[in-house]
């Protein structure tokens, strides 16, 4: 029996450099001040808990394991617009104190041998979650008015609730196969879903609850040591049916304004196959090389209502079946290499090089070229001291990360508001990895 807890405590408050918007920018037609700027401060309050009790089991026939979960999370979360996004001459604050959202989930899974080398592998997985938020309360007051996330002088223009609850059984069956002693080989199929939410902002007649994502995955694998254990080789391909997709955009309400929404708009194929492996090259010397091959795209995906980038912005029906999903290079591959140095029988010098390389990618679902990322690579390198005894390891590491100092797009969104329409060539809403960074780490663990 297993016992796992964790308790998190989180407290921050980030300005959000992405919405201070100059004279140039395209937002600055709907806003009334001269500087047309809108800086956005997040601040949340964020109380984590979660327990899980694990059974298991493995014998010459069957290996199994049974387990309870559950988690709780709790966000206070407030945001000041200054001044808001709606006008120019107030500034505005959301505050919502209470959004809970819970996961609970009962599961099991065996591998049963029906020979020394041949498993019939069944499992079962039923969750449930919960989200809840009592309610958010928008206040809109004068310059000035909002200080630590405390409004004087305000007025309570909107209040929202919301509240929704989904439970999924997930299933998982495979075959695995060891025809010799260093060779495994596997074929297995499974599902999985990422539960749905809720819209406390919008207004009649638009569904302000959205359903769960889910998934099937089929997999086969060959997995293998060679040249007297000195290789590992992993190989994997696999095919999701990908079902409900969750699309965040905008419509136009019966008042008028846009609401933003997120929707279950489509369904998308992905398939792949990814390689991994290890080489020991000496007793002392360790590369590892790896890559993947991916292709995943929308099979459907229809926006009845459309969104802010429709011939009519938040009327027009949209269709964008066939574009590729965000985030899914075409290809992708990692390099490493480590050098292990003996000083003494408890000290050792590990130097460590690597450099990834991914592929262009699209960083939303409309795949415009302005919100995608050309190929890049990344590098680094390490040095580490390790010093160790039977009962304890210490490592000392200085490291260096993106040594090219290239600046590459984390996330980014077609700009719904560019001039002529023309979403090509204006994006919104960019963020980039870390820049060049340089550190020193410690770090301990108990043998």
């Amino acid at each position: 029996m297993t016992y796992i807890g964790n308790v998190r405590f989180d407290d921050w408050t980030q300005a959000t450099a992405q919405s201070i918007y100059g004279p140039l920018a395209t937002y600055c037609r709907n806003l009334q001040s001269t500087n047309c700027f809108n800086p956005l401060i997040n601040s949340a309050d964020d109380r984590q808990t979660s327990h899980e009790l694990r059974f298991s089991n493995d014998n010459r026939l069957l290996k199994w394991v049974a387990g309870l979960y559950f988690m709780r999370d709790n966000v206070h979360l407030k945001q000041v617009y200054e001044p808001s996004q709606t006008s120019g001459t107030q500034w505005q604050l959301n505050d919502s104190p209470g959004y809970i959202n819970e996961s609970k989930a009962a599961y099991g899974q065996a591998t049963w041998h029906l020979t020394d080398k041949l498993g019939v592998v069944t499992g079962l997985r039923y969750q449930e979650n919960e989200k809840s938020l009592p309610a958010v309360t928008t206040y809109m007051g004068p310059i000035g008015s909002i200080v630590q996330g405390q409004c004087t002088g305000c007025t309570i223009t909107l209040v929202s609730t919301g509240h929704t609850k989904f439970n999924k059984t997930a299933w998982k069956a495979g075959i695995n196969y060891n025809p010799a002693p260093d060779t495994f080989l596997y074929v297995s199929a499974a599902t999985g879903y990422q539960a749905g939410g809720f819209i406390s902002r919008a207004a009649a007649p638009f569904d302000l609850t959205y359903d769960p994502e889910n998934l099937t995955n089929y997999d086969m694998g060959w997995k293998t040591q060679l040249f007297d254990h000195r290789a590992q080789i992993n190989i994997d391909a696999y095919f999701m049916k990908y079902r409900d997709y969750q699309a965040t955009s905008s419509f136009v309400q019966p008042s008028g304004t846009l609401a933003t929404l997120t929707v279950n708009a489509g369904t998308a194929d992905i398939k792949g196959i990814e390689f991994e492996s290890t080489y020991l090259l000496t007793g002392f010397d360790e590369l590892g090389v790896d890559a993947t091959l991916l292709r995943a795209k929308f099979t459907s995906f229809y926006l009845p209502n459309g969104d802010g980038y429709g011939v009519v912005a938040g009327r027009t029906p949209t269709d964008y079946t066939g574009n590729e999903l965000p985030y899914a290079p075409h290809a992708t591959a990692r390099l490493t290499y480590k050098h292990t140095f003996t000083l003494s029988a408890a000290d050792s010098l590990i130097a460590q090089a690597d450099s990834s390389y991914a592929a262009h990618q699209f960083l939303d679902y409309h795949d415009y070229l302005a919100a995608s990322q050309d190929s890049y690579t990344r590098s680094g390198a390490s040095l580490t001291w390790q010093r160790r005894n039977a009962d304890w390891t210490f490592n000392t590491r200085l490291f260096v990360r993106n040594i090219e100092n290239k600046a590459v797009l984390a996330g980014g969104q077609g700009d719904s508001a560019a001039p002529n329409r023309d979403f090509n060539n204006f994006a919104k809403n960019g963020y980039y990895m870390p820049p060049r960074t340089v550190g020193i780490q410690f770090t301990g663990t108990l043998n």
